[in-house]
């Protein structure tokens, strides 16, 4: 029993230890990286006393949100095609995806952010820089399908300031005046400003999630519809943000910023940008250990610390004592997974 014990203890901080280099935190919030293919999880510490944490996006499959680069008449959805080139890496202040092909480059900055007024970090900002690689004029846009899930459990799915909750597909388009939309949750809402210091998208559709996913880019919105497909998709809601196309020429860039937040709705509203609108919203930026990672590899220290101070005195542990153990490895076998 000890050995097993031992020998999954050491496994469990393997295993956390090979995971930390896809695992940002600060403040109150945390991103894991699929390496793979750049896509993200992010969650809120909605109580800080029990280290309790929100994802803000639905993270039971991480490819489920995602960014769709249109190139001159095609929509590609980044980190799913041969053609782009993915690369992750951690910086000072975030993390850096890169989408690379031979035309064009995609970079994805992930920093941290922190609403104004909040003691420590309450979001991320997403960043984009696309750039024409090429010797010609080309159409480029943007569109990040965003897997909302907290508002699925509170029965509406998205409320904006004007229009109230929204009871199924809606469009925002032209020079909409909505300054945010939220995707409320018990424990935590998910707040999206629509405007600076973020960079105002061209339209917003909520939908239904497999709707909009399937839509290699546009979609015809119809009001009547809600956030359901039968049979594929039951109340499944996302929304879609579309930076439109326009021409690159060769060698320019264009930059795109979206903030994800667990702030009160409204907290950026009296914002103003850090530079151009696509600049990063004020607040502390920093990486730091994940907490809850660092937890469960100092309880299974302590597991360790224990039985082997049981196996230098010779005295086989009790049965109260075997019965902790027992539940605390059963808690750290059940986390494992998630590294």
């Amino acid at each position: 029993m000890n050995r097993r014990i031992v020998a999954i203890g050491l496994t469990f901080i393997l295993a956390a230890a090979a995971a930390g280099a896809q695992e940002l935190s600060s403040g109150r919030m945390r991103v894991r990286i699929d390496p793979r293919n750049g896509r993200f999880t992010v969650h809120y510490m909605a109580e800080v006393a029990k280290r309790q944490f929100v994802a803000l996006l639905d993270d039971k499959e991480a490819r489920t949100s995602f960014p769709t680069l249109y190139l001159d008449q095609r929509a590609i959805k980044l980190g799913e095609t041969p053609e782009f080139r993915v690369s992750v890496a951690t910086e000072q202040g975030g993390a850096l995806i890169s989408y690379r092909s031979s035309t064009a480059a995609v970079t994805q900055r992930i920093e941290f952010a922190t609403s104004p007024g909040a003691a420590a970090a309450d979001g991320i900002r997403v960043g984009f820089e696309i750039e024409n690689l090429s010797d010609r004029d080309m159409q480029v846009g943007l569109r990040y399908l965003l897997d909302t899930w907290l508002g699925e459990r509170e029965g509406s799915h998205f409320i904006l300031p004007a229009a109230g909750a929204l009871s199924g597909e809606t469009l925002l388009a032209g020079e909409f005046d909505e300054a945010h939309i939220v995707s409320p949750g018990s424990g935590a809402a998910l707040y999206l400003p629509l405007g600076a210091p973020a960079t105002k998208p061209d339209r917003v559709v909520a939908a239904n999630w497999k709707r909009l996913s399937d839509a290699a880019w546009a979609m015809d919105v119809n009001a009547s519809r809600g956030f359901t497909l039968m049979p594929y998709s039951i109340n499944d809601s996302a929304l879609a943000l579309y930076y439109e196309p326009r021409t690159l020429r060769g060698g320019e860039r264009r930059s795109i910023s979206m903030i994800l937040s667990a702030a009160t709705p409204g907290a950026y509203a009296a914002a103003t940008p850090a530079g151009p609108a696509e600049g990063a919203p004020a607040g502390t930026i920093a990486i730091a250990p994940s907490l809850d990672m660092m937890a469960d590899l100092i309880a299974a220290r302590k597991l360790l610390e224990a039985l082997n101070a049981a196996l230098a005195a010779e005295l086989p542990p009790g049965a109260e004592e075997l019965a902790e153990f027992e539940s605390l490895l059963g808690r750290l076998e059940e986390r494992k997974a998630g590294y």
